[in-house]
């Protein structure tokens, strides 16, 4: 046994580095075999799949959406509806679903939490607690605020609002042809998608078409400064990054605050009846709790000083489904790789 105590620094080192192999290596071939019998793409065992999406991202533009990734791998090897990503040890396992009916098994007749990927790269675009990457009661309550602004027949009413935007956008186009101006086609494309969302959300013009939206253009910074904050690694820079996307944030909040009290107080100082959900906007739907005449037990004034406080969002739970789990008929009628 004294053989194996270490008499200087440089024995202690190397034990330590040899024992820290020995749990990667150990780690490595546990990690690698739970793929052993999975529907995957061809795997590597030093690798796993980390090669071969290597070889399949510079196939794309730059920041090109995951799902492009995935299709291809699933046509070029005829992967099954439901397989694998091993991308241990730069990212967590990845479980892929490209058949229907299997998302529907996870997505509606069980609805599984959300990853905490969600919010870890969500909450620096739109803050916690959004309902993208909420779970349990806190997506719940979202979802019933949001929910009826959602509904075919009043996505229908908005069929002349997105006509009228995308006539001014075709507009542009053709301005931008008749001169031969070199123009960013996304920037373009940004300002239609954002006044007709402003208009479907608030019912009045953003005009970030003609006159140009500040609160676009915070809009762009949050996105901006926070994929920067979040992939830098450097310490000065995430700083600069975060407080930039922190400023923008505050006032883009606070110009969505302003225009949301201007349409409440709209609605109640015209006396306009919300019970109807046609020609609303999604913000006199969501507001329709707020104008409904106030129940007896709610006439004391000091109640409530502002008409529009903040909801109080229930703290989320990571681990809770957003629907209770179904009771399993006696025939199992879920896909055979679910079961």
């Amino acid at each position: 046994m004294a053989s194996f105590i270490p008499q200087s620094s440089l024995q202690l080192i190397l034990y330590v580095c040899a024992v820290c192999l020995l749990y990667g290596i150990v780690k490595l071939v546990k990690h690698r075999r739970f793929y052993k019998d999975l529907p995957k793409p061809p795997h590597s065992f030093l690798f796993g799949h980390l090669k071969l999406l290597g070889e399949i991202i510079p196939l794309f533009p730059p920041n090109c959406h995951p799902q492009v990734w995935y299709t291809t791998l699933a046509q070029k090897y005829k992967l099954p509806g439901i397989f694998y990503l091993d991308l241990w040890p730069l990212g967590p396992a990845q479980l892929i679903i490209t058949d229907p009916d299997l998302a529907d098994q996870v997505t509606v007749l069980r609805s599984y939490p959300k990853h905490i990927e969600n919010e870890i790269y969500l909450t620096p675009l739109v803050d916690k607690r959004n309902i993208a990457a909420s779970n349990g009661p806190t997506w719940k309550l979202l979802h019933s605020m949001l929910s009826p602004a959602f509904a075919p027949s009043n996505i229908k009413n908005l069929v002349g609002v997105m006509a009228d935007e995308t006539m001014m956008f075709c507009e542009t186009l053709s301005r931008y042809a008749e001169t031969n101006e070199v123009f960013s086609m996304e920037q373009t494309a940004a300002k239609l998608i954002f006044d007709i969302v402003g208009k479907a959300v608030f019912s009045f013009p953003l005009n970030a078409q003609t006159t140009g939206s500040a609160c676009l253009k915070d809009l762009q910074e949050i996105l901006k400064y926070g994929v920067l904050a979040r992939e830098s690694k450097i310490p000065l820079t995430k700083f600069r990054a975060e407080s930039r996307r922190k400023a923008a944030m505050k006032r883009a909040d606070a110009y969505i605050e302003s225009k949301i009290r201007e349409r409440y107080e709209y609605l109640k100082s015209e006396n306009i009846s919300v019970a109807k959900k046609n020609a609303l906007s999604i913000l006199d739907l969501i507001l329709r709790d707020r104008l409904q005449p106030p129940s007896s037990s709610n006439n004391n004034p000091n109640s409530n000083p502002d008409p529009l406080p903040r909801p109080r969002l229930p703290r989320p739970r990571h681990h809770e489904p957003q629907n209770p789990p179904r009771r399993r008929p006696r025939h199992d009628n879920r896909h055979p790789l679910l079961r």
